[in-house]
């Protein structure tokens, strides 16, 4: 949003096309470097480097598809209360002055 009011809807939507091309290709370098130090600390793992690689881009797939499902739920229990916005230690309620500011 702010690049499309700053400089246009064109230069936005490269911008957003140079990110998801960053996303991508950052998650396969590093997957594919956790695969390939995997397979040489335990060298019986050679065959199965493509599997692996495979397997945890899934992983990291699915987690990220549940959270932004979790995310995109509002439901009562993960609202946050007002208590929780302002902690107080056991000792917070022994002072008049401090009750007064977080109520």
């Amino acid at each position: 949003m702010v690049a499309r009011d700053n400089f246009g809807p064109r230069v936005a939507q490269i911008a957003a096309v140079a990110l998801l091309i960053d996303y991508t290709v950052t998650v396969a370098v590093q997957v594919s470097a956790g695969s390939a130090a995997l397979v040489t600390m335990v060298p019986r793992l050679g065959r199965f480097d493509l599997y692996i690689t495979v397997l945890v881009v899934l992983i990291l797939v699915y987690g990220n598809l549940r959270g932004l499902r979790e995310a995109a739920v509002t439901s009562p229990s993960r609202r946050i209360s007002t208590s929780s916005c302002c902690p107080r230690p056991s000792w917070w309620a022994t002072t008049r002055s401090s009750r007064e500011r977080c109520t």
